[in-house]
């Protein structure tokens, strides 16, 4: 891959994905795992090989308010299963 040269002062508005995880200082596995739960949005840009991510949604996405956990309990039946591990049920085997 070539070194592209990077304009001082200028912010960078399309990245690719090293460009991206360097920015953000998370490894590639983080990346996947981020895009795959939706962290943070897919490329914006996707041709054959080239991806290229906009930085400023990036940021945006990042900048957001995470989702509370009673909230995702209300969407999501596994993270409502979670918060009851450990807590006592209502119903019990009848012998």
């Amino acid at each position: 891959m070539s070194k592209r040269r990077v304009v001082e002062g200028l912010d960078p508005v399309f990245v690719n994905r090293e460009a991206l995880c360097t920015l953000l200082m998370i490894g590639q596995t983080t990346l996947a795992d981020w895009l795959r739960r939706k962290v943070i949005p897919d490329p914006h840009i996707r041709d054959g090989g080239i991806e290229r991510w906009h930085w400023p949604s990036v940021e945006a996405a990042l900048a957001r308010p995470a989702v509370p956990v009673e909230s995702a309990a209300e969407v999501d039946p596994s993270v409502a299963g979670a918060l009851r591990v450990g807590k006592k049920s209502a119903h019990r085997a009848v012998a």
